[in-house]
């Protein structure tokens, strides 16, 4: 089995720069960069040395995030965080009192928490690579959405439908490295082939995820539709590129400042050194145009992007060359 792309590249740089580098046996997720002085940097996955551990474990939690960065000025979709009733019994148990009202909302309160509106994205609060997450746009969706998720998570996050392009802007070291214009899992109409046949071309992950199904109806469409010429169907609700998504890279002089300068303040805010910024845009080039920040994430991974190949592979090396050096110097001056 191949090892993941940071440990092949981290096993190259370690080899360029006088390093040893020990990888755990079974599949080089994780291990650690030893320097000649003994002192050691960690990985595990895409998680390094490099980050405050509080500010990771803050950005991990959805709710927390979007709370701290509207509290600080920065645009943030309006978000509920719910829980489900068994885990919120345990709380009540726990800490009497702790719990606001929000939390409540459940499947059978007629209102909408927060004064939300639809269309709402339904996500676990402490979810990554756009797993699990589901987009209602009628009540009826969102009660169906409760509850399928309630049964994976204890904490979900409920949070208003941004309008615009999805982006991602990518900072180490207080500089933003690139940014990404991330587009849906789709499919494009021949004239011919069924909804159905189209998909065989497509990833097994993608095949099976029952929220092609749902996306498919939205469009007032089943698998065995035949789209137009030309038609795009949109598969997913989300772009992430783990969730079969693809994406463009910008370079930072191709990003309206503005989103640089916030995604900057994230880490100005929380003193992190690498992470990404998620965000939707009205118009991710253009200055003075209106986004909305939906999370951060601390960890960020970039073997889909890697594998698009081209000029996408050369800013992921060129990050990760940027982020080991980073690491070695901090093993050098600790």
């Amino acid at each position: 089995m191949a090892k993941p792309l940071v440990a092949r590249l981290l096993e190259d740089f370690c080899k360029r720069n006088g390093l040893r580098l020990e990888l755990d046996d079974a599949l080089g997720h994780a291990g650690c960069m030893i320097a000649p002085n003994g002192r050691r940097s960690w990985f595990v996955g895409t998680r390094f040395d490099l980050n405050p551990l509080g500010a990771s474990e803050l950005v991990r939690d959805k709710g927390y995030t979007s709370e701290f960065l509207g509290k600080a000025g920065l645009p943030v979709p309006r978000s509920v965080v719910v829980l489900s009733k068994e885990y919120r019994s345990t709380l009540e148990a726990l800490r009497p009192g702790y719990l606001n009202d929000g939390s409540q909302f459940t499947s059978r309160t007629e209102t909408l928490p927060g004064n939300l509106s639809l269309p709402l994205y339904v996500k676990p609060n402490g979810g990554s690579g756009g797993k699990d997450i589901e987009r209602a746009t009628t009540r009826d969706e969102l009660d169906d959405s409760l509850t399928r998720l309630f049964a994976k998570h204890d904490t979900l996050v409920l949070q208003e439908e941004a309008i615009g392009s999805d982006v991602r802007v990518v900072v180490l070291e207080g500089r933003v490295h690139f940014g990404l214009i991330r587009a849906h899992a789709s499919l494009t109409g021949d004239g011919q082939s069924s909804i159905s046949e189209l998909l065989e071309a497509k990833a097994a992950s993608l095949r099976s995820d029952p929220r092609v199904r749902r996306e498919l109806e939205r469009q007032t469409l089943d698998p065995g539709s035949v789209p137009e010429p030309g038609a795009r169907v949109r598969l997913l609700p989300v772009a992430n590129l783990g969730a079969s998504g693809q994406a463009e890279v910008l370079k930072p002089n191709e990003l309206a400042s503005d989103l640089c300068k916030s995604a900057l303040r994230v880490g100005d805010l929380t003193g992190l050194r690498y992470f990404a910024v998620d965000l939707i845009a009205e118009a991710p080039e253009t200055n003075g145009s209106s986004f909305q920040i939906l999370e951060v994430n601390a960890a960020p991974g970039f073997a889909e992007l890697h594998r698009q190949g081209g000029a996408s592979a050369g800013f992921v090396e060129e990050l990760y060359e940027r982020l080991f050096t980073c690491l070695k110097l901090g093993l050098e001056t600790a």
